[in-house]
């Protein structure tokens, strides 16, 4: 076997972590609600673990003996800046400069506490809109 030279490479390690939803009954909004997401882990060889990447989703689901989830608010970086999509207003995501220079792991943070706080706010605003778009029910 040839010698090695020079020093053997330092392995990356990638992982995909996806988070275990959180759905509840609101009885205020008379739905489903659901909280879930993904992030993309780094381990660099002497680092400590980082966010590469994220996803983190709100959705709800009229009532009914299955549920059929709608999205509401998404916050991403799949396309290396972050963005939200508000489907409210539209599909299209819009950018956040105000949370691009900030490390991911507390934007991740800011995203999942807004979710959390405003939940029931976003779910009236699509249930608004899809009421003007023809209904509540399922498409």
């Amino acid at each position: 076997m040839p010698p090695r030279r020079g020093k053997a490479k330092a392995k990356v390690r990638r992982k995909k972590v996806e988070f275990l939803p959180l759905i509840f009954y609101d009885g205020n909004l008379g739905c489903l609600v659901r909280l879930d997401g993904w992030q993309m882990e780094v381990k660099r060889p002497g680092e400590r673990k980082t966010i590469e990447a994220f996803g983190l989703n709100l959705s709800y689901s009229p009532l009914s003996l299955e549920p059929h989830w709608l999205p509401v608010k998404r916050y991403d970086c799949k396309h290396h800046y972050v963005e939200k999509h508000e489907y409210w207003r539209s599909p299209k995501p819009q950018r956040i400069p105000e949370w691009e220079e900030k490390p991911l792991d507390e934007v991740l943070t800011l995203a999942r506490e807004d979710l959390m706080a405003n939940y029931g706010h976003y779910v009236l605003l699509m249930r608004q809109a899809r009421l003007k778009k023809g209904g509540e029910g399922r498409r």
